[in-house]
């Protein structure tokens, strides 16, 4: 039937025009992801970006991704291209975070280079707990550790002043 064989040829330029546009959004996504890891580490070696406002544009992006689980944020946090991390463990406001695969990692660094992902998982913990969160990167990649590991903590108590700080 020659109606048939339309409709199938039909079915099969679709197929192969959408097997195109994914190839093409997936060469634009690796190009971009490429063109952004040499943007930032051109930024950060030579001091334009401070790890203060990498450390800040983490806790933007999570304050953006707007999720209701970590685990949403952190499916997010991997849509971005920029790295993958996992939730470890939670307990009592202190969160456990393994990520691989990190944009600002950079080999042979002589300490932790991950301040964008570090500033997400902040903004995470703070999203979550409803307080502010700080935390560290305890193992980086950069530092030749198979992946990097946070800790990020809500910090449920006002920060308070040493007598020295106190305004005068």
């Amino acid at each position: 039937d020659e109606s048939g064989a339309i409709i199938g040829a039909t079915a099969i330029e679709r197929d192969v025009t959408d097997r195109r546009r994914a190839e093409a959004e997936a060469n634009r996504e690796r190009v971009a992801r490429h063109l952004l890891v040499r943007v930032l580490r051109e930024l950060s070696q030579r001091g334009v970006a401070s790890l203060r406002t990498r450390r800040e544009l983490g806790r933007g992006l999570a304050a953006e991704t707007q999720n209701a689980s970590a685990a949403g944020f952190l499916d997010a946090f991997a849509a971005m291209g920029i790295g993958e991390l996992r939730l470890e463990r939670a307990n009592a406001g202190t969160y456990e975070f393994v990520g691989s695969g990190l944009l600002e990692v950079t080999p042979g660094a002589g300490a932790t280079t991950c301040h964008i992902p570090l500033g997400f998982l902040e903004g995470v913990v703070a999203a979550l707990e409803k307080v502010p969160a700080l935390g560290a990167e305890t193992a980086c990649e950069s530092m030749g550790q198979p992946a990097c590991a946070f800790v990020v903590k809500a910090r449920r108590a006002p920060v308070t002043t040493r007598p020295s700080e106190s305004p005068a």
